[in-house]
């Protein structure tokens, strides 16, 4: 064998033609009786497809012929007959040269004489019709309905008989499987004959498939009809598939009576059933059983109608009350009570919606409405509703499909075929007088002898206008016209198509906002939450009472999908279909939102027939990315990202020119709202379809790319602390979204693969996560960055000590001053001799070792090495320089420590007034500044400056970052301390209690900044005379410090002890407090020296403690 055909079978070898059509016992042409039905009523029968076989076709791998095997069950009072016929593109012998139109004649020859012999004419018939088989089937109905009872009107029968109609995957407007067949029969071509006749017809969009789909059209009405796609790829040679019949073409736009139908199959196995149990056969199965209960009484009315009019005079002339009707047609009001036939039924199940039905009203008497609304809404819903609410005061329904110029047109067609009908009827003349009523509704020359109304190709518009010209009559009053989709202004005006005088009622729905302006705007919203239960619940056929669990797991299912009406009914259909619980959908939907929300539900002909939700968006993603694909770009890259508050300036670097020029037509289709004046917002459930619409391959691409760009965006340089007020804001507010595009990247990509190949993406966000203090995050992209820089360059190279920098930084940030030292020492080297003493990097290590050496209590090593930083700035820099203020800034902090104040304010002074001037006061930096200037001014006694400071800096803070944030705890801190100072000890001890509760939530107990504020703590109670309390909170902060610190021990340790010794004489337990004190002046002249102000000062105190208790020798070895 070659390949499969899309259309059918295609073989090359003998042994395949021996065991193929041409050697069956018996000729393949012509019907077969496969059942003869027990007291049949009605007759069922196949057509099959391109290349087909009239058994062979529909016969499954198991050998199962379902139309003989299995459809008798289901049917048993039913005939059912296939039909075969020639019409292969490929033989070895002699092929059929007839077209579709001749084979389409046979078969109603052949029917009409089968059912003729057996007696038969008057039955029911319901055709399943597979691929080209439906067009040979229309082309039969075509020729049965041009049969009148004086040519041919036998052949009448084939349509009068005929109640429904399955189509199966037929290609209405071609099929993307035509150029494959072709190129195979090509191939074909050198060992056999071959007939290109047939697939040159049903090229996309031919002509002959559009003549014949108008004709169809006509007739389409007086059947029941399912179109059924194919769900499934078909598989060609060599690995490549194709939809052959896309939904595009399965479905006939326009056709009235008529549902949509996935088959979860490919184009072949769509009409072929293992068994009895398979969801697609038990589909087509139920639509036959419905269509079998109905069909009885409908046939009979039409032979009955048939033969009236075949009983009928035929005089010349109407009668004198037919004349007096005509002349009055347009006169009296009672003639404008017109039932025009609707594409829906009453929904029984409605729910919610009143308030919009109340301002409908409203609306009226001065604007045409227009609810608009994101596809899936419920506006088509809404005005179905309104009509059947307001049946009463309304004469006359005008439903117009406004989705394209070609359906709006169909719809007037529609409308003035009913308009002729109607007026006909009123006449009641044994004669219709079809070409009176013509003149009189303005379609004179447009309606033939039948009653037929006929486009007139040289004045397209003039059925339009005639429609146009009935509805402006000042005498009909009451009409209601709904022009339904209105989605695709930019190809046609809809204006034209309304009427000019406001005598009626007029309703558009369109997804795009701005044909608000149309009339007056409605947007339609999402249900309640507990509208939305209800719905669900219907859908689920849950209609007895539920359990709270039940009712609860509802909630939960309509709340996922943003109380969606589409949306949740299709998820009702879906859990009633699949027999699964209310529990097990959100699973399946987190799973795969595309299978839960993406699949069409049957709805028997009971209702109009709906795409779901995400088809009905991928119909507004087709016409967005045929305006605008920048607009696409932009929608993709934010399903990569939270659904709301995404500012539009992230996609700058992407678009040179206004990014609201591209989202303006997001807007008007209604995927964004407008969040604030520079974001937008996205549904959520849209927010989703954009990403689930993907493949994994384009998938995986996009989200890298939507990563790029959220980090870029707010992508922090090295001399971080320019940065501004606003820039910090906005990556504050990017941060949520570079949460979500990472989380999506490192859920679709290899990450060994991802790493070496973006490393420095990854370094941009590790960057973004520690100066943003999420400190764990950052910890495990720089630690895959490492891995990934060791595969690539080596252990101990150049790239691999960049960031080995990061990470140290980030240790030093979280006060892992051991492993952040280790690293700085670790990374000098290489900086050193690559790039020189003077380097950014190298001046950047120096600062960061220096601040270790600070929190060890390594002063003096901490003052040389920011002093040669301090150095390597200012001549890389520039004195001025955001990198050289923060470097002087951490050496004012360590003349803080020693005690040396002055020196300390000088150089936070020069630090603040630069990052004030540049930045702002505003800015984290500045406000930074203002702190540790404040905490200076507090040691040198200026209590009131100091206080002043922290508090403008802690509301500003608080504003900024919140009440958790570091920096705002920090405040909090100083200001306790401030207040400790200044011997306020009744405000100092709740602000100290509230950082502590702060450090405990977001650094844990054992932090060293949680450690600070209970020392503090401790010493506010040591000073109110609450020794227990005072003596709790600081053994709690020495044992913290003591484990942070090592042996070694610590500026803190001892500082604590101080501390302790002190309240332990307040208590006047001098051997303890002795031991105290003797311990905290030995570290404090062993890190200090001896001369510090403050080893000083403890020698003092621990002297006079001495003295007091008379220990004489005691106090004259601590002051020699």
């Amino acid at each position: 064998m070659l390949s499969r055909n899309p259309f059918g079978r295609l073989s090359l070898s003998r042994s395949s033609r021996e065991s193929g059509l041409l050697n069956e016992s018996e000729s393949p042409w012509g019907l077969k009786e496969l059942s003869p039905g027990q007291q049949p009523i009605l007759d069922v029968v196949a057509v099959h497809g391109l290349n087909g076989h009239r058994e062979r076709s529909w016969t499954a791998g198991n050998g199962v012929l379902w139309l003989r095997d299995l459809l008798p069950a289901q049917l048993p009072h039913a005939r059912i007959l296939t039909y075969g016929y020639d019409i292969r593109t490929h033989a070895f012998d002699e092929l059929s040269y007839q077209s579709i139109n001749g084979h389409g004649t046979t078969l109603l020859t052949s029917l009409c004489l089968f059912r003729e012999k057996t007696k038969t004419t008057q039955r029911p018939i319901i055709f399943i019709a597979h691929s080209l088989g439906g067009l040979v089937l229309k082309s039969a109905l075509i020729h049965s309905n041009l049969a009148t009872k004086s040519h041919n009107e036998k052949h009448k029968a084939f349509k009068l008989s005929t109640y429904g109609i399955l189509f199966c995957g037929t290609p209405h407007q071609g099929g993307n499987g035509i150029s494959w067949a072709k190129l195979a029969m090509g191939i074909m071509s050198i060992y056999a004959k071959t007939n290109s006749h047939t697939l040159s017809q049903l090229e996309v969009h031919s002509t002959w498939l559009n003549d014949q789909l108008e004709h169809f059209k006509s007739i389409s009405s007086d059947f029941d009809t399912v179109f059924f796609y194919e769900g499934y790829a078909t598989s060609l040679l060599g690995g490549a598939s194709i939809m052959v019949v896309p939904p595009w073409s399965a479905i006939v736009p326009g056709a009235i009576n008529a549902d949509s139908v996935e088959i979860r199959k490919n184009h072949r196995t769509m009409i072929q059933f293992n068994s009895a149990n398979d969801n697609d056969f038990i589909t087509i199965t139920t639509y036959l059983s419905v269509m079998s209960e109905k069909a009885p009484p409908i046939i009979q009315s039409n032979w009955g109608e048939w033969q009236n009019t075949k009983s009928q005079p035929n005089p010349r002339e109407l009668t004198k009350k037919s004349v007096d009707i005509l002349s009055s047609l347009l006169t009296d009001p009672a003639n404008y009570q017109v039932d025009f036939a609707l594409p829906f039924r009453k929904n029984k199940f409605f729910i919610g919606r009143q308030d919009i039905v109340k301002r409908l009203d409203s609306i009226f008497s001065e604007y045409t409405a227009v609810l608009y609304g994101i596809g899936g809404i419920g506006k088509t819903q809404v005005a179905q509703h309104y009509v059947y609410m307001k049946n009463v005061d309304i004469s006359a329904v005008l439903w117009l499909n406004a989705t394209s110029l070609e359906s709006l047109q169909e719809s007037f067609l529609r409308i003035a075929q009913e308009l002729v009908d109607h007026y006909v009827r009123l006449v009641s003349s044994t004669q219709p007088p079809y070409g009176r009523v013509a003149e009189i509704l303005g379609l004179k020359g447009m309606v033939d002898e039948t009653g037929r109304v006929k486009k007139n190709i040289h004045e397209p518009d003039s059925i339009v206008h005639a429609v146009l010209s009935w509805l402006n009559v000042q005498s009909n009053q009451g009409w209601l016209a709904v022009y339904d989709n209105y989605d695709d202004p930019e190809s046609f005006a809809i204006g034209k198509f309304m009427p000019s005088l406001h005598t009626g009622r007029i309703i558009v729905t369109s997804r795009r906002r701005e044909c608000a302006r149309l009339g007056k705007g409605i947007e339609v919203g999402s249900l309640s939450v507990q509208e939305g239960v209800e719905l669900l619940l219907q859908s689920c056929q849950l209609f007895s009472a539920i359990s709270e669990e039940e009712k609860a797991e509802a909630t939960r299912i309509v709340e996922k999908l943003e109380c969606l009406p589409l949306a949740i009914d299709h998820a009702g259909g879906y859990i009633f279909t699949k027999m699964i619980s209310l529990k097990e959908y959100l699973p399946l939907f987190d799973r795969n939102a595309r299978t839960a929300l993406n699949r069409s539900l049957p709805t028997f002909g009971l209702e109009q027939d709906h795409d779901p939700i995400f088809m009905t968006w991928d119909t507004s993603f087709t016409a967005i990315k045929k305006a605008d694909p920048i607009a696409i770009t932009i929608l993709t890259y934010c399903s990569f990202y939270a659904n709301s508050d995404i500012p539009t300036n992230v996609f700058a670097d992407m678009i040179r020119i206004n990014v609201d020029t591209h989202v303006a037509i997001l807007y008007s289709y209604s995927f964004v709202k407008r969040g604030s004046s520079d974001s937008i917002m996205i549904h959520p459930l849209v927010h989703t379809w954009a990403r689930e619409r993907l493949d994994v391959e384009a998938k995986t691409r996009e989200c890298e790319a939507a990563f790029r760009m959220i980090v870029n965006a707010a992508r922090i340089p090295e001399d971080n602390h320019s940065r501004t007020t606003e820039q910090w804001a906005l990556e504050r507010r990017l941060l949520l979204h570079i949460d979500i595009a990472l989380k999506w990247v490192l859920t679709l990509h290899a990450l060994e693969e991802l790493s070496d190949r973006n490393s420095a993406l990854w370094t941009d966000c590790a960057y973004i996560y520690t100066v943003h203090k999420r400190y764990s995050d950052a910890e495990s992209l720089y630690n895959r960055v490492l891995e990934s820089k060791k595969r690539a360059f080596g252990e101990n190279t150049l790239e691999t000590a960049r960031t080995k920098l990061g990470l140290a930084r980030l240790y030093r940030l979280q006060g892992r001053n051991e492993e952040a030292s280790e690293f700085f020492e670790q990374c000098n080297p290489f900086f050193e001799k690559d790039l020189g003493p003077s380097s950014l990097e190298s001046c950047q290590t120096l600062r960061g070792l220096a601040v270790c050496r600070k929190e060890q209590s390594r002063f003096h090593d901490a003052i040389d090495l920011l002093e040669r930083a301090i150095t390597g700035y200012d001549h890389l820099l520039g004195p001025q320089h955001p990198e050289t203020l923060v470097a002087l800034e951490s050496l004012a902090l360590i003349h803080e420590r020693l005690g040396q104040h002055d020196e300390a304010l000088d150089s936070i002074d020069r630090v603040l007034a630069s990052n004030t001037e540049k930045l702002g006061p505003e800015h984290p930096n500045t406000l930074r500044n203002m702190s540790n200037k404040a905490t200076i001014l507090s040691e040198l006694g200026r209590h009131e400056e100091s206080k002043a400071l922290l508090e403008q800096a802690f509301r500003s803070a608080e504003v900024q970052f919140g009440p958790l944030d570091q920096f705002t705890l920090k405040t909090i801190h100083n200001l306790a301390y401030s207040s400790f100072r200044q011997k306020q000890y009744g405000e100092a001890e709740p602000l100290c209690e509230l950082a502590i509760t702060g450090w405990e939530k977001t650094k844990g107990k054992s932090h060293i900044l949680t450690i600070g504020s209970i020392e503090l703590l401790g010493v506010v109670y040591q000073k109110q005379g609450l020794y227990d309390k005072a003596i709790s909170c600081l053994e709690t902060a020495l044992a913290g410090y003591s484990a942070l610190s090592g042996p070694s021990g610590s500026i803190s340790v001892y500082r604590t002890l101080d501390y302790l010794a002190q309240v332990y004489d307040s208590r006047e337990e001098p051997l303890t407090a002795k031991g105290l004190y003797k311990d905290a002046l030995r570290g404090h002249k062993e890190l200090l020296g001896p001369q510090n102000k403050t080893t000083l000062r403890i020698a003092a105190d621990f002297a006079a403690f001495c003295a007091i208790q008379g220990w004489e020798e005691d106090t004259a070895s601590i002051l020699s």
